[in-house]
């Protein structure tokens, strides 16, 4: 292989926190967290080096992990989801004073166990089939120190229910910001300044478990770190 190509495969297993039972009557218990879910995941991929300054990879992957779901009138891991697919990025500087960092992402999410027939091979919730983000990076020639950013976040339409009946419509969002860096009696000074959904869209998203959460509206933050 060429010295800035290399191949790349692995295996994981780890543990996440169990999802949360829906806060319901109808299910005998509710609010309840889940025990850690155990789970695998195998890939294997391309990475490419130009010049050490960008990054290319491209990867396919599976995961597996227990499912959550309702039997009966219990919330409990019941089943199995099984996540495939193909997951590209890059990052680095494409001209001086320029940076790039993003990827795009296509995952084929289903349910491959389930107690209930019905819902094998259906969507898993809150797993979007794409999913898309763009960051770049500015340092400004015309005041030294500082860096203008923006970042596009595209995600695809999600499914909010086991049965495939109730989805969420796809959302894209964009940032935006600054960060100044200077010396204040000769100490290293960093401010930043974000704005989060810069144009006030309206969208939902959907946790695993099923619940919907609206998106943030249009935030603005600002903070200061002092390098001692």
């Amino acid at each position: 292989v060429r010295p800035e190509l290399s191949i790349y495969a692995s295996y994981v297993e780890g543990l996440s926190q169990g999802d949360t039972a829906p806060t319901s009557a109808a299910i005998t218990n509710p609010g309840e967290t889940l025990s850690p879910f155990k789970s695998k995941q195998k890939e294997i991929g391309v990475k490419y080096n130009l010049n050490d300054d960008m990054l290319a990879t491209v990867a396919l992957f599976e995961l597996t992990r227990p499912s959550s779901g309702i039997s009966g009138n219990t919330f409990g891991e019941f089943g199995e989801q099984r996540n495939r697919g193909v997951e590209a990025s890059f990052a680095g500087e494409v001209t001086k004073g320029v940076r790039l960092l993003g990827g795009i992402s296509y995952i084929d999410a289903v349910i491959n166990k389930a107690t209930t027939p019905e819902l094998q091979g259906n969507k898993a919730i809150g797993v979007p089939d794409w999913q898309f983000n763009l960051g770049a990076e500015w340092d400004t020639p015309f005041v030294p120190g500082l860096t203008v950013l923006g970042r596009v976040i595209y995600t695809d339409r999600t499914y909010a229910n086991a049965d495939n009946s109730l989805s969420v419509p796809s959302w894209t969002r964009v940032d935006a910001g600054a960060r100044y860096e200077t010396k204040i009696s000769g100490t290293p000074v960093t401010f930043r300044f974000n704005v989060e959904n810069l144009f006030n869209r309206n969208y939902w998203g959907t946790a695993t478990a099923g619940y919907l959460f609206v998106g943030s509206p249009r935030t603005y933050t600002f903070s200061t770190s002092i390098a001692f």
